[in-house]
């Protein structure tokens, strides 16, 4: 079985809290195989010391650096996705829902319908890179697909999200690079679209395929994995602590 080497910016501790998510990733994953509707998600996202996201300016750095890259086993060009958050009423609980609208690359509109469930989350703390990010946020959830038939032919949103996203993968992971405009309304959010008003600029990583990859390497693998995928995007003098 291949093994990974910790490398100096990277804490021995670090990895260690990070490897209870694994634990809980692997868990759902062995129980959860016959349940088609429930996926897991496990992802990293850049953060600011006091808010979600990160700057236009970091994020157009990090874009930069990305484009830069000759070795991607893919890339996807901006495309449009809207997100609808709303609840709904399913077998007598109210849940969350996520409705996804997007143009498929062959002309399509997809939509899909999700409710999402964090089920563990730490942050660790990036050092020597303040002005990209000061702290990096590790998620594992699950996502469950949802019958159209069971959800509200009509309903009220709580919040309405427009997203850019360019996506770049390497191997079992992707790099999601993501301007997002939110309001009440699709009104609202178009508007702030379309005036670049109050914009939020996100950058995860996401293991693409997680029961493939926990199936093909232990927990220690996938806790150190995750975080070379973060110090291999940000620069050099970057420790992760």
């Amino acid at each position: 079985m291949t093994t990974l080497t910790i490398p100096n910016n990277i804490t021995t501790e670090t990895v260690h809290r990070v490897r209870p998510i694994i634990d809980d990733l692997r868990t759902f994953i062995r129980t959860q195989r016959r349940h088609d509707r429930v996926h897991p998600e496990l992802e990293i996202r850049l953060c600011r010391e006091d808010s979600g996201g990160i700057s236009e300016k970091a994020w157009m750095r990090l874009l930069s650096a990305l484009d830069a890259c000759t070795t991607w086993s893919g890339k996807k060009e901006t495309s449009e996705l809207v997100d609808f958050f709303y609840d709904a009423k399913i077998q007598e609980e109210t849940v969350p829902i996520r409705t996804t609208r997007y143009i498929s690359p062959e002309g399509d509109v997809c939509i899909e319908h999700l409710s999402k469930s964090p089920v563990r989350q730490t942050f660790v703390r990036l050092k020597g890179c303040s002005s990209v990010a000061q702290r990096a946020k590790i998620v594992f959830s699950t996502e469950e697909s949802l019958d159209p038939s069971t959800l509200p032919d009509l309903t009220t949103t709580t919040n309405v999200r427009i997203k850019h996203r360019r996506s770049f993968m390497w191997k079992s992971w992707r790099f999601d690079m993501t301007k997002t405009w939110s309001g009440s309304t699709y009104s609202a959010a178009t508007q702030n679209r379309d005036n670049n008003f109050n914009t939020m600029c996100e950058c995860e990583i996401e293991l693409v395929d997680p029961t493939r990859y926990v199936d093909n390497h232990n927990n220690d693998y996938i806790s150190l994995s995750l975080l070379l995928k973060l110090v291999g995007l940000l620069p050099p003098q970057c420790e992760v602590a």
